[in-house]
């Protein structure tokens, strides 16, 4: 997706409340801009991060585009949004908790802050660069697949998790991380807390993970609650905590 720096402003953006999300997402900002090159997004109602106010915050209403145009306002927990190819990784801060239906990334972000970003699906083969924060899935679905690449940062503490919504998914939920760990700090895997048969599997390619990884906890059945499914899952030179409440 490609950006066009000269843009025009036009009146009356379009805004939005989200009451039911916890927060206003209308921004009462009085002009929008339009970018003059057209920006081919999949979707012509997702939110396509663009930072054009330049301060890398997620809840700055102006860094998001749809339909080509920046708007006002931001994501919501029922949208999908996506983060574009760019010349670097786009360095997205969280100062609150997120949510999200669809994360979408296609080239990198990283995120930081200590803060959370869920979503029900996660999208695209970009990369996800965790420096000091948390993504879950809050998928309804047994299967919740995180098919990025991940790396975690060094000298920085993270979480990767489930969140299960709906009594049937809580009790065999798992998560597959599908994309290659790198990296060499340290990440913190969990699966539910009620989950009776789920847990969290490893398929990737983790020999550029030197980092340590800590499984935090075993299902409430006692069954395992964690696997490397792949023979470079385990990696070659990472720190794998089981703990003693979890089992291989």
């Amino acid at each position: 997706w490609a950006l066009a720096d000269e843009f025009d402003t036009v009146e009356k953006p379009f805004m939005r409340m989200d009451t039911a999300n916890g927060y206003d997402c209308h921004s009462g900002l009085d002009n929008v801009a339009i970018f003059t090159t057209p920006v081919e997004a999949p979707e012509d109602n997702a939110y396509v991060w663009c930072n054009a106010q330049s301060d890398g915050e997620w809840g700055t209403a102006g860094n998001w585009m749809r339909g080509g145009c920046v708007v006002s306002e931001i994501p919501c927990k029922n949208d999908t949004v996506q983060f574009p190819v760019g010349t670097k990784p786009w360095d997205i801060s969280l100062r609150t908790d997120r949510t999200t239906a669809v994360l979408d990334v296609a080239g990198e972000m990283k995120l930081s802050c200590g803060k959370t970003l869920m979503a029900t699906k996660f999208e695209g083969d970009g990369k996800i660069i965790l420096a000091g924060a948390a993504i879950a899935s809050v998928s309804t679905e047994l299967q919740a697949d995180i098919p990025n690449d991940i790396e975690i940062a060094d000298g920085t503490e993270n979480t990767i998790y489930t969140q299960n919504v709906g009594s049937e998914a809580s009790q065999s939920v798992k998560l597959n991380l599908l994309g290659n760990l790198s990296g060499s700090g340290q990440v913190t895997l969990s699966p539910p807390n009620d989950s009776q048969r789920g847990g969290v599997y490893l398929y990737g390619d983790n020999r550029e993970f030197t980092g340590k990884g800590i499984f935090s906890r075993r299902n409430s059945v006692g069954r395992s609650a964690y696997r490397f499914m792949t023979p470079f899952a385990t990696g070659t030179d990472a720190s794998w905590d089981v703990g003693e409440s979890s089992t291989g």
